[in-house]
């Protein structure tokens, strides 16, 4: 996926606004979401891999928060020898479904696969015969007190033996640790060629915005929902990714 580099927060700005997934956001997407987010190309393999495995001919797979694709394109990649799935990719932003669109044009996905862009609050998607569900770095963006109803909606959405993968950034209950493991992100992106400024500015455009929860928070409300089957299967610094599968019928 082409992108522009990222110089969003570059220069000193009088008011820093709150974050938004908007044109200028989406067309550096994906050179931003590379420098910051730690592991993300592990973690889109990985999707890959577990579609492969757990995605299902004949069934429905959604993408939620999808912004340019990257999951969706790795699923598609993992399942090339399945046949007549429907994948549906789900993002707020129109600047990000604009720009996933024309990705899907150089990006097609054959084999009676199907890719279905749609802009729209994932809220607001309903979800059904799903073998495959792909939440990545969205649930951070959404209200705490929906968030426990999101995931047991897609407990619900997927047919048994289903998987759901949920990634998102997390916070440690230790404030000593939590300070360490953010230190270190704050090195990554310093070795990714963001400066200070960048950095800090960003932080001010995310803090009202972007609501963390810590591991146990999100593996408790996989287990609320109904997934027996939960764990963690990838962290780097404070980026980590969950899957849970729905119990087979007995």
């Amino acid at each position: 996926m082409e992108s522009m580099p990222d110089h969003i927060f570059s220069r000193k700005l009088e008011t820093v606004a709150d974050f938004r997934f908007d044109e200028n956001v989406a067309s550096v997407f994906s050179d931003m979401i590379n420098r910051s987010v730690p592991g993300y190309a592990d973690i889109l393999r990985g999707i890959s891999i577990f579609a492969g495995k757990y995605a299902k001919s004949g069934t429905n797979i959604y993408d939620l928060g999808c912004s340019l694709g990257g999951a969706t394109f790795s699923v598609v990649d993992g399942i090339r020898e399945k046949k007549d799935i429907s994948i549906f990719s789900v993002d707020s932003s129109e600047a990000m479904i604009a720009r996933f669109r024309q990705n899907i044009e150089k990006h097609p996905a054959g084999n009676g696969i199907a890719i279905h862009p749609i802009c729209s609050d994932i809220r607001d998607v309903r979800m059904s015969d799903a073998s495959f569900i792909v939440l990545n770095f969205t649930l951070q963006f959404i209200e705490r007190t929906d968030r426990q109803q999101i995931i047991s909606s897609l407990y619900d959405a997927l047919i048994p033996g289903g998987m759901l993968v949920l990634s998102e950034k997390c916070r440690e209950d230790d404030d000593s640790m939590e300070r360490i493991i953010s230190g270190a992100h704050l090195d990554f992106k310093k070795r990714m060629g963001y400066s200070d400024l960048e950095i800090s500015q960003k932080r001010t455009a995310l803090e009202n915005v972007m609501k963390t929860d810590r591991a146990a928070d999100h593996l408790g409300r996989l287990r609320t929902a109904g997934f027996s089957e939960a764990a963690m299967w990838y962290r780097q610094f404070n980026f980590c990714s969950f899957i849970a599968v729905k119990p087979e019928v007995r």
